[in-house]
């Protein structure tokens, strides 16, 4: 989880869902100041939402992670926004193994 501050990422939200249901959903509990919707794979939706104050974020983690929040949807998990960067794991790159080769036996 994030450094509590006044974002939030909540992740299992429907694919379905637009902006402004989004911020409608979440207004009940405090200013929204933006709120963006993250499109990746069928069912992979998420979305960064930005209140008024921390402690309106901080109710939203502590009181609605892993709630049913969308009709239709499974669990929505919420936690707060991080702004550092996933670490993204260096490939491994395999290098064949150079064939062996048998010396030719004379006859």
């Amino acid at each position: 989880m994030g450094e509590p501050g006044d974002t939030i990422h909540a992740t299992g939200v429907p694919d379905s869902l637009d902006e402004e249901t989004l911020k409608a959903a979440f207004e009940p509990y405090g200013e929204i100041k933006t709120c963006k919707l993250i499109k990746g794979l069928p069912g992979n939706m998420a979305a960064v939402i930005q209140f008024g104050t921390v402690e309106e974020a901080t109710f939203c983690v502590d009181n609605l992670n892993e709630q049913i929040l969308f009709e239709d949807c499974g669990l929505t998990h919420i936690k707060f926004f991080s702004k550092q960067q996933p670490q993204i794991a260096k490939p491994v790159v395999k290098i064949p193994a150079k064939p062996v080769v048998k010396p030719a036996v004379a006859k």
